[in-house]
């Protein structure tokens, strides 16, 4: 598997597989953005590195992205999936079609990466969450993802 002739199958099984967070990371500041980055493992697929990412905009509130990444042993890193605030228009360029101005949910496609467009460059409309934390809490379900805390004083990003 790689991430030029990977499937929709197995994309959806590299989302789904049991992932374990590794890491507590520190909060950083990148210029407007507020950034953490979860490693994850997962038994299944022991060759391929996943992270978990958190971006959320320090000035809109709506501007925000939760996100899966793999990273392949060639080291081609794919985003699977991310999880997109209400903050833009989102065109599903291949579709002809337009999300405005609501949360939505990216996913990689066969067909996109067929077509050299962005991987995850399609996406659906949801709400399913309305905030970076909403966001995040439905990405460790919908991932399954195992080992990050929301209970805490930091609820969205600490470690158990």
């Amino acid at each position: 598997m790689d991430n030029k002739t990977i499937t929709d199958t197995q994309i959806q099984d590299l989302i789904q597989c049991a992932k374990t967070a590794l890491n507590k990371p520190r909060t950083t500041i990148d210029f407007r953005h507020r950034k953490r980055n979860y490693i994850l493992q997962s038994q299944q697929y022991a060759d391929l590195k996943f992270t978990l990412y958190y971006r959320q905009n320090t000035l809109d509130e709506e501007d925000y992205s939760v996100g899966l990444l793999v990273s392949f042993p060639d080291g081609a890193d794919l985003t699977l999936i991310r999880f997109n605030g209400s903050s833009h228009i989102h065109p599903n360029r291949l579709e002809n079609t337009e999300i405005e101005w609501k949360p939505h949910i990216h996913i990689a496609t066969e067909r996109y990466i067929a077509l050299q467009c962005k991987a995850e460059g399609y996406a659906e409309e949801t709400n399913a969450y309305q905030t970076v934390d909403e966001a995040l809490q439905y990405a460790l379900k919908y991932c399954n993802i195992s080992g990050i805390n929301l209970q805490s004083t930091d609820p969205q990003l600490d470690l158990l």
